[in-house]
Formats: structure tokens, C-alpha cells, sequence
């Protein structure tokens, strides 16, 4: 047999042996299983940009709409991970997933005798989601890096939202900012599903313990809202830390 050909061999053993490529071996003399199914924790932090079309009306009069905003989310829990092969693993996050949103467009002006009457309206919301994502990631080559994508099932678990206007011009008004207790946009879908594309690269630390830092990125597929347009991109970076339960044929 030519060395080319032996060596080829030899790496294609090693890459399909063992789960995402670390030799876990006790030592040479006592050989075992590595486990190829593997459960831990899960944290991520996420930047949020929203995008929609979200009336907003208070006492059923339409004061405005929202069009751009931002946040930021977190979310903890627990993961799991079973390498099917030497390269392709099948993985779940099930967490608890905090959000927020803030939106604001600046109003009409209203001509008044000596001027405009000039308002700001706030949209401020914290969102809290019950998240279940079930993923695939594929090992590049010999390396530790991987791609991946994911289906992220969210289910509302709060909505705390408060509405504001605050006076612009003219700077001698009465009043400069005042809570909205009658302002509402559309209800909020209870379910959502985000499509995500992700990459990351595994490390370990210990015998058959390892860990994966990822970034990933939520596709907007579904509307937040039930009848009006609002759509958020979610640029994540997370950490995952596993340890090896038990070896699965």
C-alpha cells in the first residue's frame, strides 16, 4: 500500500472515531468508548433589531407608527448534544429567553398661533420567551469549527409594555412627558418560530467534557404581532458546556 494512501486512511479513522475529534483515551493502555451523547448548559446574549409597521392608537385614535427600533435579549437553560457521526451532530437548547424592544418616531407637527406642538412617542416592551430549539451541525474538515442551522420555537411567557409621549416643542409647554395608560398596539402572537444559521467552533477541557462559543443569526419569518407588520433580526453569541452521559449505537 502506497503512504499516501496509508495516511489518508490513518486521518479518515481518527476523524470518524471519535465525537467532534477529541481522543479522550484514559491512556494507551486502557482504550475505552468515548460517549458520543453529551448534555449540559446553555447562555447567549443577543442583539435585536426590529423592523415593522405597528400602529399605535390610544383610545382607538391612531396616534402613530412604529417602524424601527432595537434590544437586547439573554437567555440561560439547558442543552443537549448526540454526535450521529465523527461529523455531524444532532443538538436541542430548551431556555428561558428575557427580551426587550424600543421603539420612538417623532410626531406631526401641530400648528399652534406661535409655533408647532412637536411630541416624541415611545414604544418600551420586555418580552419574555420559552424557547425549544432543535439544530444539526456539520464539522468542518479536520478542524473544530462547525456550521449549523436551528429552529427556534418561542413561546410568550410576558409582555410588559408601557407607552410614552414626550413634548419636543414648545419648550415652555405644561407638561414634558406623560405615561400613555390607554395606548395598545396589535395583540402578540403567542407562538413564533425562527429559522437560525449558525457557526461555532468546540474546545475541550477535560476528559469527555467539552464546550462550543457560537454565533448565530435569527432569520425573521413570522410577524411579533398578529396583525401588523413587525419582524426582528437576532445576532446572537452564546456558550455551551458539555459532559458526556453515555455512548448511543
Amino acid at each position: 500500500m502506497k503512504p499516501l494512501s496509508k495516511i489518508l486512511i490513518f486521518f479518515t479513522i481518527v476523524f470518524c472515531s471519535f465525537s467532534q475529534g477529541f481522543d479522550w483515551q484514559y491512556s494507551a493502555r486502557l482504550p475505552s468508548t468515548s460517549p458520543n451523547f453529551f448534555s449540559g448548559l446553555n447562555a447567549s446574549f443577543s442583539y435585536l433589531l426590529h423592523n415593522g409597521n405597528i400602529d399605535f392608537t390610544e383610545k382607538q385614535n391612531l396616534c402613530c407608527n412604529f417602524n424601527q427600533g432595537s434590544g437586547i435579549g439573554t437567555s440561560y437553560g439547558i442543552s443537549g448534544e448526540y454526535w450521529y457521526s465523527g461529523i455531524v451532530a444532532f443538538n436541542f437548547i430548551i431556555s428561558y429567553n428575557p427580551t426587550t424592544a424600543n421603539f420612538s418616531i417623532q410626531s406631526e407637527p401641530l400648528p399652534r398661533p406661535n409655533g408647532f406642538f412637536i411630541s416624541e412617542y415611545r414604544y418600551e416592551t420586555k418580552l419574555a420567551y420559552l424557547n425549544f430549539e432543535p439544530g444539526v451541525k456539520y464539522r468542518i474538515s479536520l478542524t473544530h469549527f462547525h456550521v449549523g442551522a436551528s429552529a427556534q420555537v418561542s413561546f410568550l411567557m410576558q409582555n410588559d409594555s408601557k407607552y410614552y409621549e414626550s413634548v419636543l416643542e414648545p419648550k415652555n409647554w405644561p407638561w414634558r412627558e406623560r405615561i400613555i395608560s390607554e395606548g395598545k398596539i396589535s395583540e402578540l402572537n403567542s407562538i413564533l418560530i425562527i429559522p437560525k444559521i449558525n457557526i461555532g467552533y468546540d474546545f475541550t477541557f477535560a476528559l469527555t467534557m467539552y464546550a462550543t462559543a457560537y454565533l448565530s443569526l435569527g432569520i425573521p419569518i413570522m410577524n411579533i404581532t398578529n396583525s401588523t407588520e413587525w419582524r426582528t433580526w437576532r445576532f446572537s453569541a452564546g456558550l455551551s458546556i458539555f459532559r458526556g452521559l453515555f455512548y448511543l449505537k
